[in-house]
């Protein structure tokens, strides 16, 4: 009964003061971390946790366009300003990152298979088509 009393306690505490309950967690990859101090930095917070939400940590349009700024400068994005506005936590930001990330890679190949097919004479192109129907 004590037990729940303090955490009714907490729950009525933390509601007046506008922060959430999300319990905390640090940065797990080398992303989170590098975007976590991006975060701290302008926010002027000490513990950004991955799940911590930019607004909520005072964050603002003004500081958005900092954070957006600096990130981009720091990480080599392209993010836009509204970019933060949708995705405000470390997590959604990294995932943002990662798929970004791969989508480059997979352009980047997807370039150099082409660029490869079009050095390729007529003749060579038909050989290896031959080749290959020929192993299936």
């Amino acid at each position: 009964m004590f037990l729940a009393s303090i955490v009714v306690s907490i729950v009525y505490f933390m509601s007046i003061m506008g922060r959430s309950l999300a319990i905390f967690v640090a940065p797990r990859t080398p992303i989170e971390r590098r975007l976590t101090a991006v975060f701290s930095q302008v926010l002027n917070v000490e513990r950004v946790g991955v799940n911590d939400d930019f607004f909520e940590l005072g964050g603002h349009s003004l500081i958005a366009t900092q954070f957006i700024s600096r990130l981009n400068d720091t990480l080599q994005v392209s993010f836009s300003i509204r970019t933060i506005f949708e995705r405000s936590t470390i997590a959604e930001l990294a995932e943002l990152m990662v798929v970004s990330q791969l989508e480059q890679v997979a352009s980047d190949v997807l370039e150099d298979v082409l660029a490869e097919v079009d050095e390729l004479l007529d003749d060579e192109a038909a050989l290896l088509l031959l080749e290959d129907d020929a192993v299936v």
